[in-house]
């Protein structure tokens, strides 16, 4: 991973200070992650750094991150399990990157799952995505 998407100790505490969410107990890099690195923070919350800011219609004010909330609210209406969009952050105060924190939830990845499902299963899901 490049350096200017690493994290540090210091700036974990700060952005738990800046959503008053305690201490820092624990801090894990995600293997897997398509686009954005991703971080485990306590077990509980994942931070996201947005890498693609050149993806955005408007750079720097964390449009496809708000985009993601809205879909996170949107899907959870539908009884779809969605992480809890904690906050979202484009001052580049803490990071260098936009960044959001979500809640975490436990389980497979869409990309575990998927590949170790049945071809008709695989099929399925496709066709509907």
């Amino acid at each position: 991973m490049n350096n200017e998407f690493k994290v540090n100790k210091k700036q974990i505490l700060a952005i738990l200070k800046k959503f008053k969410l305690g201490e820092l107990d624990s801090i894990e890099k995600f293997k897997t992650g398509l686009i954005n690195p991703a971080f485990l923070i306590n077990g509980k919350y994942v931070l996201r750094l947005n890498k693609s800011e050149h993806l955005e219609e408007f750079p720097g004010q964390g449009i496809r991150f708000r985009k993601e909330c809205f879909l996170y609210k949107v899907l959870n209406g539908f009884g779809i399990p969605t992480p809890n969009c904690i906050g979202i952050d484009t001052s580049k105060k803490i990071l260098n990157k936009d960044y959001i924190l979500i809640s975490f939830i436990q389980g497979k990845t869409l990309k575990d799952a998927f590949g170790k499902s049945p071809r008709k299963v695989q099929e399925n899901l496709a066709y509907q995505l």
